[in-house]
Order: structure tokens, then sequence, then C-alpha cells
């Protein structure tokens, strides 16, 4: 879990995310007198080139100025077997939730369409800085919730409202990250 309560802490982190960022971005070198690659929007991105996240084994290429999609061993076969920078992929969305803010969650955007390549991944303090300390976007009206007696874990869409709490399958658990539930007495008919 991450604990970054202090605002030192999170300069400090940041600041060391900002400079790994900078030793990346150094690493990256021109082509001689060929012709550099388009890169994408605000990024050192170049469009074709090859990704990853430190966690995980998928490859992707960058295919457009804002996203990368996930590629399969055969089509880095087929590509000539290319480098790679591991590093916070293209187009992705990092978020925490209102029931635990100190946790980062990093997906891809094509999660959702290739369910077989990267979920949301609930990232730990050093992938956080591997990935250049990104700041999350809170998803303030979503949460999670169980209770100490049960491994049962509810969605809370419109936390703090209306809203009922969701049972959640492990999949749809999953790809939400895998966050942790805040632990209540019980299970009402609508979300504390």
């Amino acid at each position: 879990m991450l604990s970054f309560t202090s605002p030192t802490q999170r300069l400090t982190l940041r600041t060391l995310g900002l400079l790994a960022a900078g030793t990346l971005a150094a690493l990256v070198v021109g082509t001689g007198g060929a012709a550099e690659p388009a890169v994408a929007a605000n990024s050192s991105h170049p469009i074709g080139s090859w990704e990853k996240y430190p966690w995980s084994s998928t490859l992707y290429r960058v295919g457009t100025e804002f996203s990368a999609t996930a590629q399969t061993y055969a089509q880095w076969e087929a590509a000539g077997f290319p480098g790679y920078e591991t590093e916070l992929v293209l187009g992705s969305s990092v978020w925490n939730y209102v029931t635990n803010s100190d946790e980062i969650i990093v997906g891809p955007m094509t999660s959702d369409n290739h369910p077989q390549f990267d979920l949301p991944h609930h990232v730990t303090p050093s992938e956080w800085v591997a990935i250049g300390s990104p700041m999350p976007t809170s998803q303030h009206r979503v949460g999670f919730i169980k209770t100490a007696s049960s491994d049962n874990v509810y969605e809370c869409a419109g936390y703090e409202s209306t809203y009922h709490p969701r049972l959640l399958s492990y999949d749809s658990w999953a790809r939400s990250g895998t966050p942790t539930p805040v632990v209540v007495a019980s299970i009402t008919a609508r979300c504390p």
C-alpha cells in the first residue's frame, strides 16, 4: 500500500520520479543523419516505438500521438524484436479511489478491449517512481468496502450518496486494480 502522507515525502518521490524520467529521456538518442521518427504530442514516445510497464511482460507499440496498443509475441517477432523502453505506457490512466487515496492504480487504455493483456495495476512506491511519479486523478465518487467477516468486496459508485453497494466478482475487482477495500461494520442498503 502506498503511504505518502507528508508533503516532504511526496516532493521527494516526485523529484526522484522527475530525475528518473529525465535520465530515461536522456537515453533516447538520434539516428545520426537519418530523419527522426514522429514523436507523440507532449511526450518522448516516438510513433512506432515499443514500450512496457515495469511490472508487466506485455509490450505495447505506439501507434498514434495519444495511445499505444498491446502486441502479441508474434507481432513483436514479425517486427524483428525491436528494443523497447520500460516506462508509463502512452495513453495510460493513473488514478486512486476515495476509499484509499494513498493507493495508486495504473491502467492501459486497451484493458477493456483486450482483457488478455494488462489489467489496471495497483502500483508499489518503487513502480510509481519508475513510471515518473505521475499524479493520479481522484475517482472521488467511487470506493470499495467489505466486512471483516467476509472476503466479499462491494463497489460504491456515487460514494456517500444514495447509491447502493454492488457485490463484485473477483474479475470485476481485478479490472478496478484490486484496490484495498475499507472494512465496515455491515453492508447496508446505502454506501457509507
